[in-house]
């Protein structure tokens, strides 16, 4: 019991200093990625506002990347690690498993051009206590001799508000 009261002053002290968050969702079908999410989480932490970006494919999270207002318009891209994961995670693109690590083995990396995932924020434009702007998902998979897929999607354009508590 004495632990409890350490959980409650940690909720407390982490309520006290985290403002309401906004949050936006959109999915769509990629091929050979399949279900593919995008979800926005804006909001306001001793300060500072913030933007998480995060992207699951068939329920699984590859990137979860949270960034300061300075940061908003850019391009988040899946590192190798997840990239890796993602294809031995999805049965369209495990068949592809010797190319890549011969790849990595040759150059050291996965070049974009190769095989990439990457969700783009467009048009961001903050006022107050509010963000609106746009994503796509940029896929390049499987471009060794010809591509499994290549193409961006679009998410939609999102408006995002958080209250000063």
């Amino acid at each position: 019991m004495k632990d409890s009261g350490c959980v409650l002053f940690f909720l407390f002290v982490l309520v006290c200093f985290v403002a309401a968050q906004s949050t936006w969702k959109a999915c769509n079908v990629i091929p050979d990625l399949n279900e593919t999410c995008v979800t926005l989480s804006y909001g306001r932490i001793q300060d500072e506002d913030y933007l998480n970006v995060l992207l699951t494919v068939n329920s699984v999270d590859y990137l979860n990347q949270t960034l300061l207002t300075s940061s908003f318009q850019r391009t988040f891209c899946l590192d190798q690690n997840a990239l890796v994961s993602l294809m031995d995670n999805n049965s369209a693109l495990s068949s592809y498993s010797q190319q890549v690590n011969e790849t990595i083995t040759t150059y050291g990396y996965i070049p974009k051009d190769d095989y990439s995932v990457c969700v783009a924020l467009q048009d961001t434009q903050e006022s107050g206590s509010t963000i609106t702007g746009c994503t796509s998902v940029s896929a390049t998979l499987m471009c060794f001799d010809s591509c499994s897929y290549k193409g961006t999607v679009s998410y939609g354009c999102w408006n995002l508000s958080y209250s000063d508590s």
